[in-house]
């Protein structure tokens, strides 16, 4: 799975050399769907993808 949606956040799998780098950005947490980080996913909130530039990104 690359992307998908979580309630309203959507869910991304990043590659590990870029994680550092992507939490780092506004609206964007590690996913802790089991109440520990997952490897290689976050969240990014709804504010963090409202157009074209965000998703991107």
């Amino acid at each position: 799975m690359t992307v998908g949606i979580v309630k309203s956040d959507l869910m991304v799998r990043v590659p590990a050399g870029k994680m550092d780098y992507i939490l780092n950005k506004t609206h964007v947490r590690p996913m802790d769907f089991t109440n520990n980080p997952l490897k290689e996913f976050v969240y990014v909130s709804e504010e963090g993808s409202v157009n074209e530039e965000q998703l991107q990104h």
